[in-house]
């Protein structure tokens, strides 16, 4: 992604005019190109323009109003035409066998604009992303987004057909209320640029997300962004938000979310303030192949973001060997557990966290990551990490991890069994704090185990004395109520499980929920 701040570009595109071929052009099978731009305001602008051979898909650089000597072929040529208050975006494809003039005049795009059919939405954000269709895959010629208002007016210069590639991604929010308890995210993709840059649509013929975002702290302000990865074979769009200090736009704790359908997109959530970093989410549900679910027409679906205990169960941790060395990751370790059909797949968070590697009682190595030579006999090792959250965070404030692992120094990458628990807690607020006085169910969750053989969860209302909990077995989880308190505070949690292989897993989050 190459997120251009406060830029919308559509690309435009003129009329070309071809020179007789000269013998110098014919000798030596190249020819120039020479692109003059004009803005919105009838002035020629020096922008920067872009060639891409469509059969070579190689990239060339050039000055408008300079010539640049190409090899002969076809040619997507594209520039920004950025002006104060205006952007245009042009794009065109050309046979290059001769010397050739190429004029993008901005004066000739046209506006790009979404309506729906709901009272007060307002186009809130416009994002485009250009590639051009080559042999060997698709090349990003432009790629761009921005948030409407106080922002530049964007336009796209018609162009069609072609082997130029535009989708749009475009919101629409409501203009009176902030954050919006709505959003509308229409995507369209098309083969060069049409005519008509109005993307309409109605609430019945689009798919319906309700969100329930959680935050880790009462503090902390919500933002979604969404990026639409076509399903009919077209390019993804590859960027995301990139508004302010984290992407996306504001949202409430509940907000209905209108899509196009028949598209896979990728959600990312943020909660972020007060000086401490982002928790973000990356969409990765938990199908076989790890991709967002299509959602169709006229159907209503609910997904829950960043709801229970946050504890040390990233799929980014990462235990292996390799040349005779045991390594271990812990990248964004803490994560929500899923919940309404939402599995975290990168989880960021402000927290500081450590490993220890351990053989018996001796230490062999520490840090946020670590290599450490191991004997090539299997023996067994114990890997710690602990974390901890700054001032200012209420659930999750401190955490370890500890894994009992057999491993040996081979020589090939070798992953090792590594599990990892996850604890989802029901009926928690928008900041994951339960009531006074109440009962909250926790479902634990191991996975990384070939088979696991017992598990354990105990609770504490100070940290020091832990009372253990009846578990039920429920499917492939295990779940257990805990009594709140009466009075205010946190609810810490330690859960262990054990593999038939010998290998264990223990975490104890302190604050995993809060006490209103």
């Amino acid at each position: 992604m190459r997120p251009r701040a406060l830029v919308v570009p559509m690309l435009a595109a003129a009329m070309a005019l071809g020179s007789p071929v000269t013998a110098a052009d014919a000798a030596s099978h190249s020819a120039t190109v020479k692109v003059t731009v004009i803005g919105r305001s009838g002035k020629s602008l020096t922008s920067t323009v872009d060639l891409v051979n469509v059969t070579t898909g190689k990239r060339y650089t050039v000055t408008a109003g300079k010539a640049k000597r190409v090899p002969n072929g076809t040619y997507v040529i594209g520039s920004y035409i950025a002006e104060t208050g205006k952007l245009t975006l042009a794009a065109r494809t050309i046979v290059v066998d001769r010397s050739t003039s190429l004029t993008f005049d901005a004066r000739t795009g046209k506006r790009i604009t979404a309506s729906v059919d709901q009272a007060h939405a307002r186009l809130t954000r416009v994002a485009a992303d250009l590639r051009v269709h080559t042999s060997v895959g698709d090349v990003p010629l432009a790629e761009a987004d921005t948030e409407v208002s106080g922002h530049p007016t964007v336009y796209a210069i018609p162009a069609s057909g072609g082997r130029a590639r535009l989708s749009l991604a475009m919101t629409l929010t409501d203009a009176t209320v902030s954050p919006s308890p709505y959003r509308f995210d229409l995507a369209r993709t098309t083969k060069g640029i049409p005519t008509s840059l109005n993307v309409t649509a109605k609430k019945a013929d689009l798919a319906r997300v309700d969100l329930d975002l959680h935050t880790p702290d009462p503090d902390l302000k919500r933002r979604v962004d969404l990026a639409p990865n076509p399903t009919d074979g077209a390019f993804a769009m590859e960027f995301g938000g990139g508004f302010g200090d984290a992407p996306g736009l504001l949202a409430p704790q509940h907000l209905s979310s209108y899509r196009s359908p028949q598209v896979n997109w990728r959600t990312t959530y943020t909660a972020a303030g007060h000086g401490r970093g982002a928790q973000v989410f990356e969409i990765a549900p938990a199908s076989a192949d790890l991709t967002q679910p299509v959602y169709r027409a006229g159907h209503t679906y609910a997904e829950t973001w960043g709801s229970g205990a946050w504890g040390p169960s990233a799929p980014s941790l990462q235990f292996a060997t390799m040349d005779g060395k045991l390594g271990a990751l812990a990248f964004w370790p803490l994560c929500a557990p899923e919940a309404g059909g939402v599995h975290p797949d990168n989880c960021v968070s402000d927290d500081d966290s450590s490993f220890r590697l351990f053989r018996g009682p001796t230490q062999l190595a520490e840090g946020a990551e670590f290599e450490a030579a191991i004997p090539a006999t299997p023996d067994w090792y114990d890997l710690q990490l602990d974390g901890t959250r700054p001032t200012g965070a209420t659930t999750s404030t401190a955490y370890s991890a500890r894994w009992h692992v057999l491993a040996g120094g081979s020589i090939d990458r070798t992953t090792l069994e590594q599990g990892l628990i996850t604890l989802a807690a029901a009926g928690l607020n928008g900041h994951n704090a339960a009531g006074r006085s109440s009962t909250t169910r926790i479902t634990m969750s191991v996975t990384g185990f070939d088979s696991t053989t017992s598990t354990d969860l105990a609770y504490s209302t100070d940290g020091t004395t832990w009372n253990s909990l009846a578990m039920t077995k429920s499917g492939g989880s295990w779940v257990a109520d805990v009594p709140n308190p009466a009075g205010a505070g946190g609810v810490s949690l330690r859960a262990n499980a054990a593999a038939a292989s010998g290998s264990t897993v223990s975490e104890t989050i302190s604050n995993a929920y809060a006490i209103d």
